[in-house]
C-alpha cells in the first residue's frame, strides 16, 4: 500500500490525520509520514485494512437489516 492509498483509505473513513492518529494511538506526524511513504509500514497497512473492513461490515449489516425490513413491509 502506498502513502496515497493509505490517505485514500483515511478519507474513505472520513478521518483526518489527527483523528486517525487518535484511533491508532500515535502522533499525527506519524500519520502524515505514512501518507507520504512510497510503501506504508505493514502494521499501519494492516490497521487501515482492518478499519476499512470494519466499516464495510457495518454497511453490510445495515443493508441486511434494511432488506429484512423491506421484506417484512411487503409481507404485511
Amino acid at each position: 500500500m502506498t502513502g496515497t492509498e493509505f490517505e485514500a483509505g483515511m478519507r474513505r473513513l472520513g478521518l483526518s490525520q489527527a483523528a486517525l492518529a487518535r484511533t491508532l494511538g500515535v502522533h499525527r506526524n506519524t500519520i502524515a509520514e505514512r501518507c507520504k511513504a512510497d510503501e506504508v509500514d505493514p502494521l499501519f497497512r494492516a490497521a487501515m485494512i482492518g478499519l476499512l473492513a470494519e466499516e464495510a461490515a457495518a454497511l453490510l449489516v445495515d443493508a441486511v437489516g434494511q432488506a429484512d425490513s423491506d421484506t417484512a413491509k411487503k409481507s404485511k
